[in-house]
């Protein structure tokens, strides 16, 4: 795509063919390209589309000549119907979302049926309906109703030894998202779920390399941010000054999670003798790094706005956008130990458009992992909030600048 071709339609992918027109396909659902195979695949509510993006396989019809302003129509190469199929499927109301796990196979996610994740296989002879024991997960609660499969995010596990197209993250309704390797053979390798709002469905998911996860409301204008809690080699604390005190603030997540204890009070650390100084000791535990939810603003006729999707510019950006009804957050931290000067409200080329600043306001919420017992989940956590005015008044530190290295969050949430 060119820059001239910005804001035109290149191609209209159709389904004209008069023999599919018994098969229900209104309203596409969800879409994505598989680049492996050449493929653009949308779900309807019942059926799954695949168009070529090869030009030597596409049947492309042009109706009338290019220079009337007519659009180039590439056909569908086949369709399948999970309706047709429901002895392998099951039962459901309709297809929710599609996402390419690999090359060769698309997960499906079904809205209220017993199995609402199916993996079909694309082999040479057609397409394989795979469930196995991946989607016969019990659920946390109501094990007798239906179950919907709301979002799905492949992992890419390149990085890690034997990683692969393996390992896929989905959102359930029950609250929970959980982390599947279809390699192995356990129903489920790690059930997360928000410890704060144990039981709200998530409607996007956006994974931050390997380290962290982001996860959309259904329910509210709220990002949650989960720690995939591997075992990491690196920590950006241990660049911090050495000290014997605590990292503070100190968290009070609603999930109970045991202080860590550390009675030497070491104020600097034995590199040689390989032992921490107290506050580079605890900052490693994840008492200390609970995970949190991050509210963001709505439009102003709005009172709240579910989380409809989540992208990021490139993989390694700090940037992430969400999008909500009537409004495009961006959310970037900051650079700077000092706040934005921007102004509240600029206008861009477009009148119709306008960008305007905003502050934020957090939640710590605990591990992220599954809880057994609800009564777990009862405390209540404390709110950060941005007060960029305010902070050399409530904090009178002798040294200022190590007060600021040493805060466990951003120095301008309180």
């Amino acid at each position: 795509m060119g820059a001239e071709d910005f804001g035109n339609v290149l191609l209209s992918f159709k389904d004209l063919n008069p023999l599919h027109k018994a098969l229900v396909k209104t309203e596409i659902q969800s879409i994505d390209v598989n680049y492996k195979q050449g493929l653009l695949t949308a779900a309807t509510k019942h059926c799954i589309l695949n168009y070529s993006l090869d030009k030597d396989r596409q049947t492309i019809h042009n109706a009338l000549n290019q220079d009337r302003g007519f659009t180039n129509y590439v056909y569908v190469d086949d369709d399948f119907s999970l309706k047709a199929n429901q002895k392998d499927v099951g039962t459901f109301d309709f297809i929710r979302s599609v996402k390419y796990v690999n090359g060769n196979t698309l997960a499906v996610g079904l809205n209220r049926g017993p199995r609402p994740l199916q993996y079909l296989e694309y082999t040479p002879t057609g397409i394989v309906i795979s469930h196995t024991t991946k989607t016969k997960i019990q659920n946390i609660r109501h094990d007798s109703r239906l179950k919907t499969v709301r979002a799905i995010l492949p992992v890419d596990t390149s990085s890690l030894t034997s990683g692969g197209g393996n390992a896929v993250l989905t959102s359930w309704d029950d609250g929970t998202v959980r982390l599947q390797d279809l390699r192995t053979p356990s129903p489920t390798d790690m059930i997360f779920q928000d410890n704060f709002e144990v039981t709200t469905p998530i409607n996007a998911l956006l994974s931050r390399g390997l380290e962290r996860f982001i996860a959309g409301s259904a329910h509210s204008s709220m990002l949650k941010v989960f720690d995939y809690r591997w075992p990491k080699s690196y920590y950006h604390t241990d660049g911090f000054p050495c000290g014997p005190g605590f990292p503070h603030p100190m968290p009070r997540p609603p999930s109970i999670v045991e202080e860590p204890s550390f009675p030497n009070d070491r104020a600097t650390c034995d590199y040689v003798a390989g032992l921490p100084c107290r506050w580079h000791a605890l900052s490693r535990h994840d008492f200390y790094r609970p995970n949190f939810n991050m509210w963001l603003p709505t439009f102003k006729t709005r009172t709240s706005s579910p989380v409809y999707s989540l992208a990021s510019p490139s993989d390694d950006s700090p940037t992430i956008l969400a999008g909500l009804s009537g409004i495009l957050v961006e959310i970037t931290p900051k650079s700077s130990p000092w706040p934005s000067t921007r102004s509240a409200t600029c206008s861009t080329k477009d009148s119709m458009y306008k960008r305007r600043g905003e502050r934020i306001a957090l939640i710590e919420t605990g591990s992220g992992f599954r809880v057994n017992d609800e009564a777990d989940v009862q405390r209540v956590p404390i709110v950060h909030q941005q007060n960029f005015g305010v902070v050399r008044q409530l904090y009178d530190y002798e040294d200022e600048k190590t007060w600021r290295n040493r805060h466990r969050l951003d120095e301008w949430l309180y």
